[in-house]
């Protein structure tokens, strides 16, 4: 067909794309799917109408049409679509490619509900999620992109494998977290990876499933051998690799999982032992707490990055006093001024800025 008119045969379905009807929309979104999936079995999908097809309907499946919706009709029909199109390896490296950050915020989205409604009457809405999230955690690029920008994810997927009644639904958690550990670009992303998940509890969580009835008798095998590859590979870095420092590095990567939870924080120890690692290569940890403070970032973050500067201060003294006080032109001064001044700040936000201003004056007499 594409030989006798190149608009065929996507065209026809593609215009009606931005129809008002969601339903001919999912007709037109299912029809290029089955379209573009015998192409792509033909080995016809690298063609460059193929990958702009593609980017239009991972566009609409990831929009509040689809799986954005509010509609869990809608959600099903679009999560459904993506993972039929997902499975194809060279349509996964086109979502990968175009924007799979941002089309994924939906997806992300879904996966929070779950955890924390992991039993409500949504449970195949939620295994359909978390099955096109398994499709696509075989690729390493993909899994370092998600930990990235999502590692509230990992924490999700740690709640819905301990909290859910439906065995496929922890099989199908637990096997991601596994990918997401054994599907890594680099040693180095791989230990960033097991770091989120031991801050989030990851290690008893595993052995406490090992402990249940569906894993401790052996009926089934691969939830099993995930179970206890997680928990060797997360067991031989506690006991080899992990120091406090790499719980407060991990926080600094992931300013949502910063909290008082985290025993680091106020811990007099390990400020004065790890306080001379904020001086190396010109203060890059400081500017790091600083770049967090100048974000979006919640507020209880950044009252303890306020208060771990404090400590700081106590232990480096003027060397820091001197780089938060020139640095940038004075910006990193500046900016806690600002956090002191705002009008809308919270109290406790204020006080802990007041306090490292005072800190930071108290060592220029």
């Amino acid at each position: 067909m594409s030989k006798v008119d190149p608009s065929l045969p996507y065209d026809p379905f593609l215009k009606h794309l931005g129809n008002n009807d969601n339903y001919i929309k999912a007709l037109c979104l299912h029809s290029l799917t089955i379209l573009l999936s015998k192409a792509d079995k033909q080995g016809n999908s690298g063609a460059e109408i193929d990958n702009e097809v593609l980017i239009k309907l991972f566009d609409t499946l990831s929009s509040n049409h689809f799986i954005g919706s509010n509609e869990s009709s809608y959600q099903a029909i679009g999560i459904q679509i993506l993972q039929e199109l997902v499975i194809s390896k060279n349509f996964r490296q086109v979502y990968q490619k175009h924007n799979l950050v941002s089309n994924f915020k939906s997806i992300n989205h879904l996966i929070s509900n779950s955890a924390r409604l992991p039993n409500s009457s949504s449970l195949q809405l939620s295994y359909n999620v978390l099955l096109t999230t398994w499709v696509l955690s075989f690729s390493a690029d993909i899994n370092r992109l998600l930990i990235h920008n999502y590692p509230d994810l990992i924490g999700s997927l740690l709640t819905i494998s301990k909290d859910s009644i439906k065995l496929k639904i922890v099989r199908m958690a637990v096997s991601i977290l596994k990918n997401f550990v054994s599907v890594s670009s680099s040693e180095s992303d791989k230990f960033r990876t097991i770091k989120i998940i031991l801050f989030d509890d990851g290690l008893s969580i595993m052995k406490t499933l090992q402990e249940r009835k569906f894993a401790s008798s052996g009926s089934d095998d691969e939830l099993s051998n995930d179970l206890q590859y997680l928990v060797d590979t997360l067991s031989e870095v506690v006991s080899e690799k992990l120091s406090s420092l790499d719980e407060y590095l991990t926080q600094l990567d992931n300013p949502n999982l910063i909290s008082w939870s985290s025993p680091v924080h106020k811990s007099s120890q390990f400020w004065l032992e790890n306080s001379g690692k904020f001086k190396d290569n010109s203060f890059k940890l400081v500017k790091r707490i600083f770049q967090i403070l100048d974000s979006e970032a919640h507020v209880p973050a950044k009252v303890i990055l306020l208060n771990n500067l404090q400590s700081l201060i106590k232990n480096l003294g003027q060397d820091l006093v001197k780089f938060i006080n020139e640095a940038n032109g004075g910006a990193y001064k500046l900016r806690i001024m600002t956090l002191l001044d705002k009008n809308d700040g919270d109290n406790e936000l204020k006080y802990e800025a007041l306090k490292t201003i005072q800190l930071l004056v108290g060592h220029n007499f």
